[in-house]
């Protein structure tokens, strides 16, 4: 369905609604299931976007005249810096960037209450940065990193490292970036598989408590 949906969106489009249909009618679904199914049509929707210059957008995000400041333009923002930038210099962009953008774009001004998120901005970062180190793209465009990357589509994908409660409830986690309280996020230095089965490698066994901020160094 992802080569039709690349090649021949309006008919994959057709055909992912219908095959959805017939789901619904045949059984009732697991919420697990039905959040599968969300982040599919998100990928389905993310792939049939078309993406203009690279250098164009980012002018227009530095400008603050994007027209869109949704789930799939930060992750192009975070892919962007990254792969032109390295994750050092990257993060520090992208954080001043979204912060200059939120300050100064007529959207954010018009949505009251908009504010930065220290914590949901790392989060998304070091997991864009991991997914392309750890891909290997055969073509260098953005959509075909989404393409081997399905799980970018799940806007949720925090909570299953951070409980809703730090992420979005709690005041430091906007201010500051904090470590994860459900598992650590994935590494590349780290076997994450055995973290999360509570085998705790040499690599980690120096991290501060979960749910305490980074240092400088650890950031």
């Amino acid at each position: 369905w992802i080569h039709s949906a690349v090649t021949k969106p309006h008919e994959s489009g057709l055909h992912q609604k219908e095959v959805t249909e017939t789901k619904t009618k045949s059984k009732k679904d697991t919420p697990e299931e039905l959040q599968a199914q969300k982040v599919e049509e998100t990928l389905l929707n993310f792939l049939q976007q078309e993406d203009g210059d690279d250098d164009e957008f980012l002018e227009k995000f530095a400008d603050c005249s994007l027209e869109s400041r949704d789930h799939r333009t930060h992750l192009r923002i975070a892919w962007l810096f990254l792969k032109r930038c390295g994750r050092r210099e990257g993060m520090k962009k992208i954080f001043a960037g979204i912060k200059h953008f939120i300050a100064n774009s007529p959207r954010t001004y018009r949505s009251r209450g908009t504010t930065f998120h220290e914590t949901m901005t790392y989060f998304w970062i070091h997991i864009v940065h991991y997914a392309m180190e750890t891909t290997k793209v055969p073509k260098d465009d953005f959509k075909t990193f989404l393409l081997l990357n399905p799980q970018l589509a799940n806007g949720g994908l925090f909570l299953h490292y951070y409980s809703k409660k730090l992420m979005l409830q709690t005041a430091e986690s906007r201010m500051e970036v904090m470590l994860p309280d459900i598992r650590p996020l994935p590494s590349l230095i780290t076997d994450v598989s055995k973290v999360a089965v509570g085998i705790q490698s040499k690599a980690v066994e120096h991290i501060v408590p979960r749910a305490a901020p980074l240092s400088d160094e650890e950031f």
